[in-house]
């Protein structure tokens, strides 16, 4: 009878039980069972409360709706989750003073104050959350005054979720345009532009107005937007086309950078403009679906960092392969004349017939440098051929070593005259060559 809210029962220590307080009788002693002052019928519903509690919780009046078991289930499901929200700040959000890029959102003393209003608050919920059922909200002892004290401090609870709120949300876009910062050059005016509207995230939240906040909040999206679409220019600009990167498969499949791969192998052949073909080769990137506004949106980082191409020259595919084939076609040159020097001529006498019809051969196009042992034996008898020669390495870093102020024609011919003198000291002059790495 007491669960359903027919009677109510006064203990002899003048507790009394009734519908939303039944756990209570497993604390008490078993004689106590028996003994009891006498009981009552419960009192009728505080509606003046009940309608305040509805309206300010629920947002809407349900008095006239007492009779329903969705209104109990609403009033006690929305109840719970205030509790957590309320468990939630309680802890981690008016535990101390609140500080962020230098601001002081929530002083010492205001954080004591939610705390202290925030905790009666939830003490007030989770009593709350127990009253499922008409004969429970029966019970209901709050005097209507001490009601609408505690409902006034989930404002207080609101206010403190929203600063939090605020903050993550600007923080988060202040944060994307802190990483795209490191991918724009600092000489463009984009840099300035992100650099600029970063730095008003203290003053905004300084002043924590709702009309600063959402202008702000505006020109972060703005500047977001326009880094995207310098972006997606850089990454379009510095990325090939899926057409291209059939090309440039086929171009990795040619014939002439297979033979080119084993050629720079050579020790007697200059390879620096090859190394630097590799490196303009390698740099290809076929431009990814993926990459798009939804997802720089996301993040400002797609696996393309714009600082490593601005500035530097952009080949294509076909120019690339043009390149290789000057490349190739120069080495070639190169050998045979290799080939044909008198003092290389002599050395011809001691390799094979067979070897000695070979670069005959080589040097009028008869045996074509297209396949791997023709390459490799090529190189093989280069080197036989070239057995007592000293090689020379010169690098385009030595220059600067040569050239330390600015020289008149003359000067510049004898000062490289020089330099290779003393990196020939020692060396039969004849049996020198030198190359360009």
């Amino acid at each position: 009878m007491v669960a359903v809210g027919e009677i109510e029962i006064r203990l002899s220590n003048g507790e009394v039980i009734n519908a939303s307080n039944l756990d209570y009788l497993r604390s008490l002693d078993a004689r106590e069972y028996f003994c009891f002052a006498h009981i009552n019928r419960p009192k009728g519903v505080n509606l003046p409360v009940l309608k305040e509690i509805f309206q300010k919780l629920l947002g809407r009046d349900l008095t006239k709706r007492l009779d329903k078991e969705d209104t109990y289930l609403l009033l006690t499901t929305t109840a719970r989750q205030l509790v957590a929200r309320l468990a939630e700040v309680i802890s981690l959000k008016v535990s101390d003073e609140y500080q962020t890029n230098g601001v002081v959102l929530i002083s010492e003393e205001n954080a004591i104050k939610y705390r202290h209003n925030l905790t009666a608050f939830k003490g007030f919920c989770e009593k709350l959350s127990s009253y499922s059922s008409l004969a429970k909200v029966k019970n209901i002892s709050w005097e209507l005054e001490e009601v609408k004290r505690l409902l006034s401090y989930k404002e207080e609870l609101e206010y403190v979720e929203n600063i939090y709120h605020i903050v993550e949300e600007l923080q988060t876009q202040v944060d994307y345009l802190t990483q795209a910062k490191q991918y724009v050059p600092n000489t463009i005016e984009l840099f300035g532009l992100i650099d600029k509207t970063i730095n008003k995230l203290p003053q905004v939240l300084e002043h924590c107005n709702d009309d600063e906040v959402e202008n702000y909040k505006g020109e972060l999206k703005e500047v977001r937007d326009k880094y995207i679409d310098w972006y997606m220019k850089q990454y379009t600009q510095h990325c090939i086309s899926h057409i291209e990167e059939n090309e440039r498969l086929l171009l990795l499949n040619s014939n002439e950078y297979k033979m080119s791969e084993i050629l720079s192998a050579a020790n007697f052949l200059s390879v620096g403009n090859y190394e630097s073909w590799k490196i303009h080769f390698q740099q290809l990137r076929v431009v990814d679906d993926n990459v798009n506004v939804k997802t720089l949106e996301r993040t400002p980082y797609q696996g393309f960092n714009p600082l490593d191409y601005i500035g530097k020259e952009f080949k294509s595919v076909q120019t690339l392969k043009q390149e290789l084939k000057d490349i190739y076609d120069g080495w070639i040159l190169e050998m045979k004349a290799m080939i044909q020097e008198p003092a290389v001529k002599k050395n011809i006498l001691l390799v094979s017939p067979d070897d000695k019809q070979f670069l005959e051969n080589f040097i009028i196009d008869f045996e074509l440098i297209d396949n791997h042992l023709n390459a490799t034996r090529l190189i093989s008898l280069l080197s036989q051929l070239y057995e007592g020669f000293s090689t020379i390495e010169l690098s385009l870093s030595d220059l600067p070593g040569i050239f330390k102020r600015a020289l008149t024609v003359e000067e510049a011919k004898e000062a490289f005259t020089k330099y290779i003198d003393k990196c020939c000291s020692g060396e039969d002059p004849s049996k020198v060559r030198i190359i360009l790495k």
